[in-house]
Order: C-alpha cells, then sequence, then structure tokens
C-alpha cells in the first residue's frame, strides 16, 4: 500500500519490510558468528569439509549484510526529496521496480506488479 502525503510531502509505503530486513539481519548475523567459530577450529587443524562450507556461508553472510545495511533501506516513510529515480531490474522474467533515493540505497516496492501501478508511483511523485 502505498500513499501520498501532501502534507510532509513523502510516500508513504506500508509493508512489512522493516521485519523481513530485520530478519534476515539476525541470520546473517548468526551465520558470521557460526563461520568465525569454523575458522577458529579450522585454524586449530580441525580441517573437515563441514567447517569449509561454514566458513564460505560466513563470507557470503558478510557480503549479504554489507548489501542489507549499506544498500538498502526499508523506511516505511520517504520524502519526495530524497526521491532521486524509480528503477526497475528484470531477472528472469520477472520485473521488480526500486525506488533509488539521492544517498544512493535503494527501497523495493513490492506491490508495483505492473505498469499502471509504476504510473500511479510516478504520478504520485510527481505531485
Amino acid at each position: 500500500m502505498k500513499n501520498y502525503n501532501v502534507i510532509n510531502e513523502s510516500l508513504e509505503i506500508k509493508d512489512d519490510l522493516k521485519n523481513h530486513y530485520f530478519g534476515m539481519k539476525l541470520l546473517m548475523i548468526l551465520w558470521i558468528i557460526i563461520g568465525v567459530i569454523a575458522l577458529i577450529q579450522f585454524l586449530n587443524d580441525r580441517n573437515d569439509l563441514w567447517n569449509y562450507i561454514q566458513i564460505f556461508i560466513g563470507f557470503l553472510a558478510l557480503i549479504g549484510l554489507y548489501d542489507y545495511q549499506f544498500r538498502k533501506t526499508s523506511k516505511s516513510r520517504i520524502l519526495i526529496s530524497e526521491i532521486e529515480s524509480i528503477t526497475e531490474r528484470r531477472f528472469l522474467g520477472i520485473t521488480r521496480y526500486f525506488v533509488l533515493l539521492k544517498n544512493r540505497k535503494k527501497r523495493n516496492l513490492p506491490d508495483v506488479k505492473n505498469d499502471i501501478d509504476l504510473e500511479r508511483i510516478k504520478n504520485l511523485i510527481n505531485q
């Protein structure tokens, strides 16, 4: 659900993205901790395949945590003055839309499914 707040000149997006991001960050932190423990065991000459897998997953979680922390945002209220553009990405035939902010962070727009919704959002922003 997206609404344009005339008083604050902001775009209000009501979804559960903040809870989703919190859960993802928590899981990535846990995998980083598990990867560090596996790295310590690896350095103590306990080399087995499971330690390699845990270190690799911990490294991937570190990259993912960086992406969620510094490149994405889950704000529910975005000022119109902060919005730089609306972008889209196509992957395997699925189109996803994002709001690119001036601080170079992206905000997912999960409710935008087609061009009609996209035009409605653009009209809200251009008011």
